[in-house]
This record gives C-alpha cells, sequence and structure tokens, in this order.
C-alpha cells in the first residue's frame, strides 16, 4: 500500500513523531510549510497564528510536492493550538480534502488538552472517518514515551490497511 505521512511541525515534536511514523510504515514523507515560515514559540507571527485559532483565519501553505491522489493512505499530523487544531492543519485541509483518497489516519501532538476534539475537526475537515488515530502529549515526544504509542499506531494501520 502506498502511504504518505504529512504534517505540521512548529516545535519538532510533531516532526519526531511524523519521521517515525514514516519509517515505520515505509512511507513516503512531508511536512506542511506556510509560504511565510515561523522559527518557533519565540517568532513574533506565532500570536498572529494563534490569534487565527479564535477568528477563523487560516495562514497560506505551500503547494504539496507529493500528489495526494497517487496514495492509498494518508497519515496526516499537527498540533493543537488554542483547544483547537492548529491552522496551519486547518488551511491543509481546507485545501486537499478532495484529493485524499478513502484511507485516511491521524495523529496529534499537544502540550495541554482538547486532543480528541481537534481529531474530530480533522475527521469532519476531511470528510475521511480515520482508521487510526493518535494523540500525544508534548511530554510524551519529550520523554520518548511516545516511540510505543507509536508503534502501536503503525500495527494497527498495519493491520486495518
Amino acid at each position: 500500500m502506498k502511504t504518505l505521512v504529512v504534517y505540521f511541525s512548529l516545535t519538532g515534536n510533531t516532526r519526531k513523531v511524523g519521521e517515525l511514523i514514516a519509517e515505520k510504515l515505509g512511507a513516503d514523507v512531508e511536512e506542511i510549510k506556510l509560504v511565510k515560515a515561523m522559527s518557533g514559540m519565540n517568532d513574533p507571527r506565532i500570536f498572529t497564528s494563534f490569534l487565527g485559532c479564535f477568528l477563523g483565519k487560516l495562514p497560506k501553505i505551500k503547494p504539496l510536492e507529493h500528489n495526494l491522489g497517487e496514495y492509498d493512505l494518508v497519515v496526516v499530523g499537527g498540533q493543537v493550538w488554542c483547544f483547537s487544531l492548529s491552522t496551519p492543519l486547518k488551511a491543509f485541509f481546507k485545501k486537499n480534502s478532495e484529493k485524499l483518497q478513502e484511507k485516511a489516519a491521524f495523529f496529534l501532538t499537544h502540550g495541554g488538552m482538547r486532543g480528541r476534539a481537534a481529531i474530530n475537526t480533522m475527521t469532519k475537515s476531511s470528510g475521511k472517518t480515520p482508521i487510526a488515530t493518535l494523540i500525544l502529549k508534548e511530554e510524551d515526544v519529550k520523554s520518548g514515551d511516545y516511540e510505543k504509542k507509536t508503534e502501536e499506531f503503525t500495527e494497527k494501520i498495519s493491520e486495518l490497511a
């Protein structure tokens, strides 16, 4: 099964998880990139991006290098911002949901809560019911505990895909 892992990462936590998922699944991988990139949590544009969570303003993202329609399964990852799905991921789904094939899986990283609500937003935004989901706290990634949970996630994908 031809698989693509596509993710947005601001701090590197989601990137770390996405790269591991791609490795475990033997998948292609691509990072969602903003037209005006941010350099992390200290970037002055972060306030504007977080404000966009409340105002519904989406950032502009660059076109993907991979063609989503060529993949049997797309695994999409991002993070929770302001108790909601991050605006770059919302922009990704708005721009690409029609290009996704039938099978999808979702993963999120977050520093606090609302992971399940963000997964529900991904499901609604994509129009796809995920075959598997993974929600990781920031401390899981920093401590290395994410590896076991990611292994279970990829095993479930392999079984159901």
